[in-house]
């Protein structure tokens, strides 16, 4: 890592992974979910093949921070999540920040996941 040259594209690897593990490829029948990961694989592979490779680590990880962290997001708030991550990705600095801020927001998704139903419940029983 000689530059910041290499330091950017690092912070891209990141930002896609994290791109990645938001898409939920394990969610069933989701293709979006699939071709956004296949598309962000893609992205890093050339980023670590032509310029970097320690983004392909950093992808790695920020698929996994992704992946955990965004496990109770909505189906309607997906695309909106994955367009956002990947443009974020690619401005400076955009990948390191989704890698601190993805487990915050996660955390703030499993914390209102319990309330989000509790009055349909409710209703139900009458």
């Amino acid at each position: 890592m000689d530059s910041v040259f290499d330091w950017y594209w690092l912070g891209v690897g990141i930002g896609l992974g994290v791109t990645a593990g938001i898409s939920g490829f394990r969610r069933r029948g989701s293709t979006l979910g699939i071709a956004v990961t296949a598309l962000a694989a893609l992205a890093a592979g050339v980023v670590a093949g032509l310029v970097l490779v320690w983004a392909l680590l950093g992808y790695a990880g920020g698929l996994g921070i992704g992946l955990l962290s965004f496990r109770r997001l909505s189906v309607a708030a997906l695309p909106a999540a994955v367009v956002t991550a990947a443009t974020l990705a690619f401005v400076p600095g955009g990948g390191y920040l989704e890698a601190l801020a993805a487990p915050l927001l996660g955390r703030r998704l499993t914390r209102r996941a319990g309330e989000r139903y509790a009055g349909l419940r409710i209703l139900a029983k009458d």
